[in-house]
């Protein structure tokens, strides 16, 4: 029924919302769903009368419950990689659809000890630590109750299995936070959001990934755990999508996301005024350089922080990224920035996500042709927005010589065929530009299908000849 499928989608929203930043709250498109929630057992309202709030999620158990099941329903809803490649390109103050399906990559790559270089490629800036031939896995930080630190590999999705023996699930390896993601809070004047990032920042927080504020400068964080010392490295990413331009190479582009990335530079805005309040900056450093078990801690100015960019869709990806690691050996060259940064920078190409197989490499494949589609309908529009509507001083004989004939039509790209109609429909606007508005013969390209579209240009095609001809008669009984 349609409660039931409303149902369904509010608990596959709450359940991934939660997981990605430790909201509770949630507000259901239909309001009965509200209803069915609670009566399930799966939130609650949080004050004495249901008018009061929100339904509350905030049972851990229920939550991982609810997310195996989802996972096991695969006639009734969306695969959790399907959900969040489905985000890609959507951006809303609660979260960014792009980030998302990274740290979901990213916890699949880093679930058990994986070399570095098979993820990232290190820009060869001269800076060798040797942390590209090193093994490291994801891993959450925090300070129990008694305020000793611990460190717990972070293994997610969940896997599970019924046993052959039992009947009963299995559950796989697990992890020590029931989120993967946390974004703090928003609160009165940020207070409560800049509080909650330095809190993840010096592990005060299970997650494993964080989402950070705007004003701090990378767009995730999330820490690994070298296999061979057992030290901790914190990674700061900044995400860049390009949906509608399969190119990221201005050099001042570059340099302005490495820059988010860089310790020295968070919290301080392009224009480097400080943002947030005055000992903030203050405070991360001293939670970054007193971090427990931190990558070479002896180190002068050094952070433990390894920078790094990933640009998508995936098309020119390798390319993109050699540019960026170019960009990155210029700047840490470049004889006017003294001190040098000492933090090592990658970048992530996208091959090397996509040999991880499975589920990643298909919503890699699926994202990648939904950004071309979206880029060629760009084009497509800005072509329709050249031609589709009276341009000034332009003559028919400025056209005449752009038509093709009939004999060409079949060389024709889908391009060409919707640039031949655009003009056929600027002819009409010139025929009828002194008799008030166009009853347009030849349609529209956009929304119309490759064979529609070349249908309509032989029609059309077919309705100038005769009209050049019916002129040509005009002129000869004259």
């Amino acid at each position: 029924s349609t409660i039931k499928y409303a149902l369904m989608d509010s608990v596959q929203s709450m359940t991934y919302e939660r997981l990605m930043s430790g909201n509770l709250d949630f507000s259901a498109t239909i309001k009965v769903t509200n209803y069915g929630l609670v009566e399930c057992g799966f939130a609650r309202f949080p004050g004495s009368k249901i008018e009061d709030g929100k339904p509350l999620l905030d049972e851990p158990l229920a939550y991982l419950a609810a997310d195996i099941w989802l996972n096991s329903q695969e006639d009734l809803c969306k695969k959790r990689y399907d959900y969040f490649s489905e985000q890609i390109g959507r951006h809303s103050p609660v979260g960014n659809g792009l980030e998302r399906y990274t740290a979901l990559i990213l916890a699949e790559a880093f679930r058990d000890f994986t070399q570095l270089s098979h993820i990232f490629d290190f820009a060869d800036t001269g800076i060798d630590r040797g942390l590209a031939g090193q093994r490291a896995r994801l891993v959450s930080c925090w300070h129990d109750s008694s305020g000793y630190f611990r460190v717990a590999p972070s293994q997610y999705p969940i896997e599970t299995k019924f046993s052959e023996y039992s009947g009963y699930l299995e559950l796989g390896p697990s992890s020590p936070s029931h989120l993967l993601g946390y974004k703090a809070p928003k609160g009165k004047g940020d207070y409560r959001e800049y509080e909650g990032n330095l809190q993840w920042l010096a592990g005060w927080h299970k997650a494993p990934f964080l989402f950070p504020m705007e004003q701090l400068g990378p767009d995730i964080m999330f820490r690994l755990q070298l296999e061979n010392t057992g030290e901790i490295i914190t990674v700061a990413l900044q995400v860049k999508h390009r949906a509608t331009s399969l190119d990221f190479s201005a050099e001042t582009d570059i340099k302005q996301a490495i820059r988010t990335v860089t310790p020295q530079y968070f919290w301080i805005d392009s224009n480097g005024n400080a943002k947030g309040p005055n000992n903030l900056l203050k405070r991360t450093v001293y939670a970054l350089r007193h971090f427990p078990r931190r990558f070479n801690q002896q180190e002068a100015r050094y952070d433990s922080v390894l920078r790094g960019l990933f640009v998508f869709p995936a098309q020119h990806n390798s390319t993109t990224c050699e540019r960026v690691k170019d960009v990155a050996v210029t700047l840490y060259q470049d004889s006017n920035q003294q001190p040098k940064d000492p933090h090592d920078i990658c970048v992530i190409p996208i091959y090397k996500l996509l040999k991880l197989g499975g589920p990643i490499e298909r919503g890699l494949e699926f994202a990648l042709r939904k950004a071309i589609q979206q880029s060629r309908l760009k084009e497509e529009e800005q072509l329709y927005d050249d031609w589709g509507v009276i341009i000034p001083g332009l003559q028919k004989a400025d056209i005449l010589p752009l038509l093709k004939n009939e004999s060409e039509l079949e060389k024709l790209k889908s391009k060409d065929v919707t640039y031949q109609l655009l003009l056929h429909r600027q002819l009409e606007t010139i025929r009828h530009r002194c008799s008030g508005p166009v009853a347009y013969l030849t349609p529209h390209p956009k929304g119309l299908k490759k064979a529609d579209r070349f249908l309509a240009l032989r029609e059309a095609l077919g309705r100038h000849k005769k009209i050049e001809e019916s002129i040509r008669e005009r002129r000869r009984d004259y």
